[in-house]
C-alpha cells in the first residue's frame, strides 16, 4: 500500500512539474508573440527552436529564457552525438552564432531522426 502511495504521489508531481513547464513556455511564446515574432516553424527540441521566416529570425525558449537572433548570425548548424555514462545517446543540434550574447546554442533531441529532421529543415529555410 505504501509503495502505490508512493508511486501515484510521483506520478503527481511529474505530472504537476511537466503543467507548470507547459504554462512557463506558453507564457513565453505569447510575449514573443506580442513582440511581433509569428512562428512559421517549430523545431521541437529542448530548449524550443522556433523560426519566424518572413522576419528571418529564430528564438530560443528556454524556461525563464528567451533568446532571438537573425539568420544572418548563424555561422554554422550541425548534428551532434554522444554517449553518456548510462551509455544513452544524447543527439543534439549545436548552433555556432556570431555577433551575439551567446556563441552557441544546444538544441536537444529524443533521437537522431528528430535531430537530424530539424537541422535539414533549419539549414532550407536558413540560407
Amino acid at each position: 500500500m505504501k509503495k502505490k502511495l508512493l508511486f501515484a504521489g510521483a506520478v503527481l508531481l511529474m505530472l504537476g512539474l511537466s503543467l507548470w513547464n507547459w504554462q512557463q513556455t506558453s507564457v513565453q511564446k505569447a510575449m514573443l508573440s506580442q513582440s511581433g515574432f509569428v512562428v512559421s516553424h517549430d523545431l521541437k527540441g529542448s530548449p524550443q527552436l522556433l523560426l519566424d521566416h518572413s522576419a528571418r529570425r529564430v528564438a530560443v525558449i528556454a524556461i525563464g529564457d528567451t533568446r532571438e537572433y537573425d539568420y544572418a548570425q548563424i555561422r554554422q548548424v550541425r548534428y551532434e552525438f554522444d554517449f553518456s555514462a548510462s551509455g544513452e545517446v544524447n543527439h543534439r543540434l549545436e548552433i555556432d552564432l556570431q555577433n551575439a550574447p551567446s556563441a552557441r546554442e544546444t538544441i536537444l533531441y529524443p533521437g537522431d531522426f528528430e535531430a537530424e529532421a530539424a537541422l535539414k529543415q533549419l539549414l532550407e529555410l536558413a540560407r
